[in-house]
Parts: structure tokens; sequence; C-alpha cells
């Protein structure tokens, strides 16, 4: 009880607090939910399951590297590293495909539906 009490309390006194964000882009009809963990510098991919490290942040914009699908339409995907850049005070969104195609189209968007905890 006394642990769980002071992770809770060291929680809720810590600068940065867990943000869970969705993020769409403007042509990609696929919705990106994440959840990121300044403290451990982690950020989940919810829909994936996966957990990946923040590669950089400054000036409230963080990215980071995943692996999944990327699709611009029924019969236009493919799987992929993707990068992703989020930034964090004006929810801007950048999604861009590991692949000599894509790579320099990214896919621009916004972040909504932001919950501190």
């Amino acid at each position: 009880m006394f642990i769980t009490s002071c992770i809770l309390i060291k929680y809720s006194f810590s600068d940065e607090k867990n943000i869970q964000i969705e993020c769409k882009t403007e042509k990609i009809s696929k919705k990106f939910t994440f959840l990121y963990i300044p403290e451990r510098n982690r950020i989940i991919w919810v829909q994936e399951g996966r957990e990946m490290n923040v590669n950089k942040k400054e000036n409230n914009q963080i990215n980071f590297t995943g692996y999944g699908v990327y699709g611009l339409g029924y019969d236009s995907w493919f799987r992929s590293n993707l990068f992703f850049e989020i930034n964090l005070e004006n929810d801007n969104f950048k999604l861009t495909a590991d692949n000599n195609i894509h790579r320099d189209k990214p896919q621009s968007g916004k972040c909504f539906n932001k919950k501190n905890f």
C-alpha cells in the first residue's frame, strides 16, 4: 500500500504527464492511437500493441519509428518501417514510409482527443 501511494504521488508531481493521443493524416483514413510515456522515453502504438523508443524530443516535438501497414487505399498498401513525428504543442502529425517511392512524400495530418493523465 505504501509503495503504491509513493508511485502515485511521484506521478502526480511529475513535470510531464503521460499522454494518450489519436492521430490521422489527410490522405490515409487509418487512425493511429498512441500512449506517450515521457518518463520512460517510450511510446505505445495501441492498435499494433507495440512499444517503441522515442528517438528524439525537442521543442515539444517527438519522433519515433514503428513497423506496420502503410496504405493509401484499398489496393495500395504495404508493410514497412514507419517514421512518425508528433508536435505535442500544435498537434501536427507527420507519417513517412521507409521505401523509395514514399520516403520523399510524407503524409501530414493532425492529432486529436489528447488526454493527459
